[in-house]
């Protein structure tokens, strides 16, 4: 027999299940209800701002920001410079009722050219899992008691963008890097992925689907010979493959030929822009320019962080 809660009095019972009369409103005082041991507090959702250079969501003060809620958003204001935020073990109490959300709120400038790295999430032995470049760039956290999970519900704004500034001949049927030794100008790097000081290609620093583009423009008038590649180096290194390779004429505007596609790609990968020279017998020279808008140029985009 299930027992009623009553306006005035709990009626008698031996049963197992207390019912709240529909007529009647249960009132607790903030903070006296615990479903499992987890103290749920007011409202389900909870929003806090967080200004400092390093917040750990375990300390006392953090904890309560988030234990008992179904969500807690922790809203990080970069205007100060970077940040880091580091989540709480994943076997705390609470955790497993609640999903953590980690935003960037507001930044004082554009953030710099190459990687500014405006706010690092870290797990609770201090690993990075997560970094957010840009206002507006979030991640959502849940656990399973054992593991932090990401639940997909997130947006990065790694990428960038390297133009070449200096003409660069490739000969007839020939295959030469985009990217050389003193010929380019990085124009922007969020996550640090371009090596511009040893091999000039992208290392991936996590399993990610990303986005090639290159845009290859041409000195020589007529038409337009030379097509862009691309090549994945594997293994550190040892081994290569070609992922995007033209065996004929790429489709051409006005002497400018460009290819853009997303590929699935693995940390420790790394990726050659190319320029192939399409003509058996003829060199054709690519263009570069200390303007980037009128030189070739590769860039890149991190579409999904895996």
């Amino acid at each position: 027999m299930a027992a009623t809660l009553k306006l005035t009095e709990l009626e008698a019972s031996t049963g197992s299940t207390i019912t709240v009369d529909s007529a009647t409103t249960l009132s607790l005082s903030a903070d006296k209800l615990s479903v499992g041991g987890v103290l749920l507090s007011q409202g389900n959702t909870a929003v806090n701002v967080l200004t400092a250079a390093s917040t750990d969501l375990a300390d006392v003060a953090h904890t309560a920001m988030w234990t008992g809620k179904t969500k807690a958003i922790f809203s990080v204001d970069a205007s100060g410079g970077a940040k880091t935020v580091q989540l709480p073990p994943a076997n705390a109490t609470g955790r497993s009722t609640v999903s953590i959300v980690i935003s960037v709120k507001a930044t004082s400038a554009v953030p710099a050219t190459v990687s500014p790295n405006l706010v690092t999430v870290n797990n609770s032995s201090g690993t990075e899992v997560f970094t957010l470049y840009a206002k507006g760039d979030y991640v959502e956290f849940v656990s399973d008691g054992t593991n932090d999970i990401r639940t997909g519900e997130e947006h990065i704004s790694a990428g960038g963008i390297i133009f070449i500034d200096t003409n660069n001949a490739v000969g007839a049927g020939g295959v030469e890097n985009l990217i050389q030794s003193g010929e380019f100008t990085l124009q922007r790097d969020w996550g640090a992925l371009f090596d511009v000081t040893t091999d000039y290609r992208l290392d991936i620093p996590y399993a990610c689907t990303i986005r090639l583009t290159e845009w290859i423009l041409t000195q020589n008038a007529g038409e337009q010979d030379l097509s862009p590649a691309f090549k994945r180096y594997y293994s550190s290194g040892a081994s290569n493959e070609w992922i995007y390779y033209p065996n004929n004429r790429t489709s051409n505007v006005y002497g400018q030929t460009y290819m853009s596609r997303e590929f699935d790609l693995t940390v420790g990968d790394e990726v050659e822009f190319v320029i192939y020279n399409l003509h058996g017998s003829s060199a054709y020279t690519a263009a570069g320019s200390t303007d980037e808008y009128t030189s070739c140029f590769g860039e890149w985009e991190i579409i999904r962080r895996y």
